[in-house]
């Protein structure tokens, strides 16, 4: 699998390069579909998340900083290809500002905890590969 995908700080990343859970300073990174996002004049405000969980695409909240304006740009250009007319997500989501999208890209999101809701708490963008979906 061929490619670069874009780091939060803009440089290109191989594809097959992988960040492992990193425990740090009571943080941890995992990687998540992204299965919306929110609009912006320049780019993306926020993206959805999602986790694969047997057979149900299941929300775990937003992300909405740790990106630059040039990143939001980059960002915005990869999802617009992949635009999906409702949710993917198994249980029904009401986000009026959402802009919906096919589960092809996964987003590498640093966070402190999750909710007893199941919701990232403290997220933050750290960077997006096109990948399965499924994490």
């Amino acid at each position: 699998m061929g490619g670069h995908h874009i780091q939060a700080g803009g440089r290109p990343v191989p594809v097959g390069a992988k960040r492992e859970l990193a425990e740090d300073q009571g943080r941890a990174e995992r990687k998540f579909a992204v299965v919306g996002f929110v609009k912006d004049p320049s780019g993306v405000a926020a993206l959805y998340l999602g986790k694969q969980e047997g057979r149900d695409l299941v929300y775990m909240g937003k992300v909405g900083t740790g990106w630059s304006r040039t990143v939001s740009s980059q960002i915005r250009k990869q999802l617009d290809t992949v635009v999906s007319p409702k949710s993917k997500l198994t249980k029904p989501l009401k986000k009026p500002k959402a802009t919906w999208v096919e589960p092809r890209f996964v987003a590498d999101i640093e966070f402190r905890d999750i909710t007893s809701e199941g919701l990232l708490r403290a997220s933050s963008f750290k960077g997006l590969s096109k990948g399965t979906g499924r994490t």
